[in-house]
């Protein structure tokens, strides 16, 4: 089953997206025969889903390892 991103005209409770209400200009997401009764209802709009942002390198550099290091003997 394919959902739909919609966004709330006014406030909304659908059991099935969430315990809470969802404000108006929310946005959610709810299987294609819900969208489309809420859309027909007038209660909410489809909207482009957001990409959500690629997350950042929070790795720290790697040390340099000290072992890799060919050890050389002084004269």
């Amino acid at each position: 089953m394919t959902n739909v991103c919609m966004k709330a005209i006014d406030t909304l409770h659908i059991s099935s997206v969430s315990q809470h209400s969802i404000g108006a200009n929310d946005e959610f997401e709810v299987p294609t025969h819900v969208a489309d009764d809420l859309e027909k209802r007038g209660l909410a709009t489809p909207v482009e889903a957001k990409q959500a942002p690629a997350p950042e390198n929070k790795a720290e550099p790697q040390a340099e390892n000290k072992a890799a290091k060919p050890v050389t003997k002084g004269k």
